[in-house]
């Protein structure tokens, strides 16, 4: 063959060949399938919260055979069936992965059954498994006891608000009453144990004279708990006297005893001896039986005083070497006898 029929030929092989053979046309590259959402698969982080506590709700948007559609920014309201409780927010939006969550606080009841629903802005809906609420188990290691106040005044009449915060092993506030629990202190008067309902105990401690620390305690079921609270009954500088009369109706002519307590500001007493008392008094009748008495360890100090025959009124008047003085609040009468 010829040189220039030899050339023909082979091109004409290389485009053939080129051309895939045969005049076959090229395949076009396939479309990707589009992933269609129809539900919501809706699942809670616990299914036995305890009651009062919080879960969260999460939707996630699927097919029809569960696959997860990761579509952003749907709007998803939610709602649940069940006594009590309530969703932290009515509605919240899927992120990138198609998700969205929520958080459900349960009612305060033991035994109550919830089930959960996501809808969002397309219609396109899915419920939970049912939620069940179980009661607390409290535990008196983690139960906590409070003071409101570190200190009061030691004048018998001030009081704190003590409460007994019952907790789970993990710490957690109970939300119901956790049994029978009863408080005890080592200093002052505690008033009855109120049971709010809500894993909180309350009891009132009322504070005695003289400074000292009262330790409070409690026991659920006859259980003590580990932690304590402290309160100091404190008493201050004195400032006053508090002045009472004996007996409170004294017979003219004959004589009565006049006492004089030194206070603090609050009314605690304050136990101060050898503060040297002068004692005068309103009318011109009757007599001390001493000018001066000094104050004892308890920082009383009392005088006899003898009234006049005729019936009359008298108003006592106590001022010690440091300037701190006290009347009687109300007038001494005296009565016939």
């Amino acid at each position: 063959m010829p040189i220039r029929g030899r050339w023909l030929a082979t091109t004409g092989l290389l485009l053939l060949a080129c051309s895939g053979g045969g005049g076959s046309t090229p395949t076009a590259p396939t479309a990707p399938v589009v992933p269609v959402a129809t539900k919501y698969i809706v699942s809670a982080s616990s299914t036995s919260p305890t009651a009062g506590s919080s879960v969260t709700v999460t939707a996630q948007l699927a097919t029809s055979s569960g696959a997860s559609v990761a579509t952003s920014g749907r709007s998803v309201s939610w709602s649940s069936s069940g006594t009590g409780g309530s969703f932290t927010s009515s509605s919240t939006t899927t992120d990138a992965t198609g998700k969205a969550s929520a958080v459900f606080t349960t009612g305060t009841t033991a035994g109550v059954s919830y089930t959960f629903t996501a809808t969002d802005n397309a219609g396109i809906s899915g419920q939970s498994a049912t939620v069940t609420t179980v009661a607390a188990v409290p535990s008196t290691t983690a139960s906590t006891i409070t003071a409101a106040a570190s200190s009061i005044p030691a004048n018998g009449t001030s009081s704190v608000v003590i409460t007994v915060q019952l907790r789970d092993a993990a710490g957690t506030a109970l939300q119901a009453s956790g049994g029978t629990l009863t408080m005890s202190t080592t200093k002052g008067t505690l008033s009855a144990v109120t049971d709010s309902a809500n894993g909180r105990y309350i009891a009132t401690l009322r504070s005695t004279f003289g400074a000292q620390t009262a330790a409070v305690t409690a026991s659920l079921a006859g259980t003590a708990l580990s932690q304590t609270a402290s309160v100091g009954f404190t008493v201050g500088a004195a400032a006053k006297y508090s002045l009472t009369a004996s007996p409170a109706a004294p017979v003219a002519g004959q004589p009565m005893t006049v006492s004089a307590q030194l206070l603090d500001a609050n009314d605690a007493p304050v136990a101060t001896a050898g503060r040297v008392v002068t004692w005068s008094k309103n009318a011109s009748t009757g007599s001390f039986a001493s000018a001066t008495t000094t104050t004892d360890a308890s920082g009383v100090a009392t005088v006899s005083f003898t009234s006049d025959p005729v019936v009359g009124s008298y108003t006592f008047t106590a001022t010690d070497n440091g300037g701190v003085a006290g009347s009687t609040a109300t007038a001494v009468r005296t009565v016939a006898g």
